[in-house]
């Protein structure tokens, strides 16, 4: 999966929750110059997941159906 991350910060943390609350993962990634960041779902059941960016300029929740 690719995320867009908008703002002018070089690193974002990221949490991956289920509808349940529970985080899958969290992680600390480095943005590209491209500024499109990788994420690999692959290990999680299918179902929708919530992804929180988050840094000094961005914070964002992105809804996500995994099939």
């Amino acid at each position: 999966m690719h995320i867009y991350v908008a703002g002018f910060d070089n690193d974002v943390a990221i949490t991956i929750t289920n509808l349940s609350g529970q985080m899958v993962t969290v992680v600390s990634k480095s943005v590209p110059e491209g500024r499109i960041l990788d994420l690999n779902l692959s290990p999680y059941p299918v179902g929708l997941y919530l992804v929180h960016l988050k840094s000094k300029t961005i914070n964002e929740t992105i809804k996500v159906i995994k099939q």
